[in-house]
């Protein structure tokens, strides 16, 4: 609780005082890919990192902060601040793929699988840089991605026993999430959601084992669901994955008429869900409320969603 509040508090300090800068400098207008209808300041993730990042400094490095999640963090951070500048100056896509390999690599030789042959180490860097990148995905519509996040640090912190170094960010994220909920008056943008799924990709290559990291990522299941069969059908559509859209699952469930809280909400219970299955019940049991997430998520695509093409 004590670093939850510090991290509440500490978060608003800082946004208030960045958000000036972001009004005048990193204002997002609608366009045909977008799902809002005003123009809305971007970049607001950054109160976060630099939340975080103070936090470690303040804290000192201290015995109950391991290096394994050092890295996690100030890689993360790095990673977050080039997400601002992508923000301000949009960087190429081989340049931005190139950095998120060298932060998941960062991440990967402080972790669980530092002694592990390259070419394991290279596999679990490009599943690194997916997952980096399907969080960035999903930061879309209002809350979604804040909301999530908040529910998937909260039971990775109760499972694996977290240091609660963890709970600052929980509470940063919650003071976010005030101003990110719908209708929205802040985005986080790359500089928030690469941050983010650098986090949550650290968190899993440093579970423990091989069984809590699938555990962990089962949790977050629906933002994957979402985001690898979206490149698959796209792929088999023949269009280029690389061009942005607007083909989402959670996407084409606002232009099927829900709202965002709606849909943002459906994504955040199903979390909260898969968390609590995973706290209490065995790994199979996980997998199988995955997929009947999985389920539940094609029966919103023909019902409610707008069409794929």
């Amino acid at each position: 609780m004590f670093y939850f509040l510090i991290g509440f508090l500490l978060n608003f300090i800082i946004f208030k005082l960045i958000k000036p800068i972001l009004k005048k400098n990193f204002i997002v207008f609608p366009n045909e890919r977008s799902s809002h209808k005003v123009a809305t300041p971007s970049g607001g993730g950054l109160s976060f990192v630099i939340t975080i990042i103070i936090i470690l400094l303040i804290n000192g490095l201290g015995n109950q902060f391991s290096s394994n999640y050092q890295s996690i963090f100030f890689a993360s951070s790095f990673l977050g601040l080039i997400g601002l500048f992508d923000d301000y100056f949009d960087l190429p896509t081989n340049i931005r793929f190139l950095i998120q390999f060298l932060v998941a690599y960062w991440i990967i030789k402080d972790s669980n699988f530092s002694n592990s042959a390259i070419i394991l180490q290279f596999l679990i860097g490009f599943v690194g840089i997916s997952l980096i990148n399907f969080f960035n995905f999903v930061d879309g519509i209002d809350g979604l991605l804040a909301g999530s996040m908040i529910v998937l640090l909260s039971s990775s912190i109760i499972f694996l026993s977290l240091s609660p170094v963890f709970w600052a960010l929980v509470g940063a994220l919650s003071l976010f999430l005030i101003f990110n909920w719908s209708p929205a008056n802040i985005f986080m943008g790359d500089v928030g959601s690469l941050f983010l799924g650098s986090i949550f990709f650290g968190i899993s290559v440093n579970a423990g084992n091989f069984e809590n990291m699938i555990r962990i990522l089962f949790i977050a299941s629906p933002i994957f669901f979402d985001a690898i069969f979206c490149i698959i059908r796209r792929k088999f559509a023949g269009e280029n994955i690389f061009i942005p859209h607007k083909k989402h699952l959670y996407q084409r469930l606002v232009e099927g008429g829900m709202n965002h809280s709606q849909v943002s909400a459906i994504y955040i219970l199903s979390i909260v869900f898969l968390g609590l299955i995973n706290n209490f019940y065995d790994i199979y049991l996980l997998l199988f409320s995955s997929f009947c997430i999985f389920l539940f998520g094609i029966i919103l695509d023909l019902r409610f969603a707008s069409s794929f093409k």
